[in-house]
């Protein structure tokens, strides 16, 4: 009996950036990146990388074209990111600094060095390597690493408020991206997906990556914004046909459910807060405008998560994994 080979999330990326170079693959604040440009700063980030021995990189979390190459080029190096965040106080960003490691951090020039400490650390400005690096995306060579090694590590502030971090293989993140894939979703290198989750939470992962697989286009909502209007403007203005929210937003948009109409959303994901798995979310427009309302329970670390699709009928368990702290 043979078996298909397993699924990597990395390769599948690189391999969209190929095949769909003129796809638009980031909207971010009204701005359109295509994979070609995409795959240059990638190109450009991961050279950056090869010259130093790090394995933990830190990336502070920008709503930018540079801050989502960084990632990938991350993933694509072989190494490990780590997300800071840059709203949350100096002395946490810090915190979760020591205690993964880091020493190298990946931004763009923008930032507000004194949020994070940058004296510390090894800065790379993302926006500026064009001008110093090869940025062709032929010469970003993937380096499958070993399944065990850690992908990425996300830090949650666990019961007593202090930061603890989760580190997530290899393994686990294919693992999750092949159970995720065989729902058989009606999706393809035309459709248009949100990601409105902030970087420091892992269901922002798959809503970032999974899109990029299929050479779709990935639509940002920005910390700053008030997410609410800006994910309804989203939706509305650029016809998503795939979106995963928070039920507290679904919340905050209730009294407008009976003027909403988004006849191109093919998929509304429910997702991402605990506190709300028991509760039942309304179904924001009438079943006759034709998506599939998702009930996506929080997969803190991708321990778990469960898909109930409305037409399609069925639960459907795709993963579960211990969890490690750092």
């Amino acid at each position: 009996m043979t078996t298909s080979p397993r699924k990597d999330i990395t390769n599948d990326i690189l391999s969209a950036m190929q095949r769909y170079p003129e796809n638009e693959a980031f909207i971010i604040d009204d701005k359109h990146y295509t994979y070609a440009q995409l795959g240059k700063i990638t190109a450009s980030v991961a050279h950056s990388l090869s010259e130093i021995e790090d394995e933990r990189i830190g990336i502070i979390a920008e709503n930018r074209i540079e801050t989502y190459a960084a990632i990938l080029a991350v993933l694509a190096s072989g190494k490990t990111y780590v997300i800071l965040h840059p709203a949350y106080p100096e002395e946490r960003n810090l915190k979760i600094a020591g205690l993964a490691g880091l020493h190298t951090l990946l931004c763009t020039s923008h930032v507000e060095r004194p949020a994070f400490g940058t004296d510390l650390f090894r800065v790379i400005n993302t926006d500026k390597l064009s001008e110093k690096a090869p940025s062709e995306l032929s010469r970003l060579q993937f380096y499958p690493p070993e399944e065990e090694r850690n992908a990425y590590i996300i830090f949650t502030s666990g019961s007593t408020g202090e930061p603890k971090g989760v580190p997530i293989t290899r393994a686990n993140l294919n693992t999750f991206y092949q159970a995720y894939d065989s729902l058989n979703w009606n999706l393809d290198e035309h459709d248009r997906m949100l990601q409105m989750f902030e970087l420091t939470f892992d269901v922002s992962v798959v809503s970032l990556l999974y899109p990029l697989t299929l050479g779709a286009s990935v639509y940002t909502v920005a910390h700053q914004d008030v997410k609410h209007f800006k994910v309804f403007e989203l939706l509305e203005k650029y016809e998503l046909t795939f979106a995963t929210v928070t039920p507290s937003l679904l919340q905050l948009l209730s009294p407008y459910f009976d003027e909403i109409s988004l006849p191109a959303l093919k998929y509304l994901g429910v997702s991402a807060e605990a506190s709300q798995t028991q509760r039942r979310v309304r179904q924001p427009v009438r079943p006759d405008r034709g998506y599939d309302l998702l009930y996506l329970l929080p997969y803190s670390g991708f321990r778990h998560m469960q898909a109930l699709q409305r037409n399609g009928g069925y639960r459907k368990t795709i993963s579960r994994y211990p969890r490690h702290h750092c």
